[in-house]
């Protein structure tokens, strides 16, 4: 009996088929597989240390995520997390001051003016927390509460005063008008102080006052020359006498 063979294929006239030999594997071709799945396991080891963990500096509170869920309120430190699962958002507790410019208000004697006004807050570190999950970040707590306020509240106080009156009392103003943006904003937020940097009338209007306090220094000089009498004044000695 003979067998006639090749590298892959044995004939076998007894039984008249084919028998497949499989072709020798060769161990060159799991390298690449394998130096890749080396230098992944390395990555891991180098870069999860770093992802693993967090700090929160002093002003700050970190909001600790997993999910989008808020797990904890971080005080400033060393934090630890799981990597690709948490995450952490910072919410500042410093005090902040932001400044609005052409805020427009009446007087009581319906002058308008236009007016620079600053405020300064700051978050309460206890509520960082109700920060993230009501407005999620600090600038649209300012549009929600301090923005929206601010306007209202100045035209309420400065409508008390007279244009002249907010002027001379421009510090019970200001006074007037911190208390009314401390009682109307309410939230997670404390407004520390409130400024007006500027109060511009219009420009006759400032001139007209500018005249009238001209008028007003220059009366006490007039009764000083003498008895209480214009000194260019032209005077009578009598119902028949001649002017002096």
């Amino acid at each position: 009996m003979s067998v006639f063979s090749s590298p892959h294929v044995t004939y076998s006239p007894l039984y008249s088929r084919k028998i497949h030999m499989k072709a020798p594997v060769s161990l060159t071709s799991f390298r690449p597989q394998k130096s890749l799945a080396i230098a992944i396991g390395v990555l891991a080891v180098v870069v999860l240390p770093f992802l693993s963990y967090y700090t929160v500096n002093e002003g700050e509170r970190g909001i600790l995520l997993r999910y989008g869920k808020i797990v904890k309120v971080a005080e400033p430190g060393l934090g630890f997390k799981i990597p690709f699962m948490e995450s952490v958002e910072k919410i500042s507790t410093r005090n902040q001051a932001v400044v609005y410019q052409g805020l427009q208000a009446y007087s009581r004697d319906q002058q308008p003016a236009q007016m620079t006004v600053s405020v300064s807050f700051h978050i309460k570190p206890s509520e960082a927390g109700a920060v993230y999950t009501t407005y999620n970040t600090i600038e649209a707590l300012k549009d929600r509460l301090i923005v929206r306020q601010l306007p209202t509240q100045l035209e309420n106080v400065f409508g008390q005063y007279t244009a002249i009156s907010a002027v001379q009392d421009r510090t019970k103003l200001v006074q007037d008008l911190q208390n009314a943006m401390r009682k109307a904003v309410v939230g997670p937020v404390v407004i520390d102080g409130v400024q007006i940097e500027n109060i511009d009338f219009s420009d006759a209007y400032e001139k007209s006052i500018e005249d009238r306090m001209k008028a007003e220094v220059a009366i006490p000089r007039v009764s000083k020359s003498g008895n209480g009498e214009n000194p260019g004044a032209i005077r009578y000695s009598g119902p028949g006498g001649s002017r002096q």
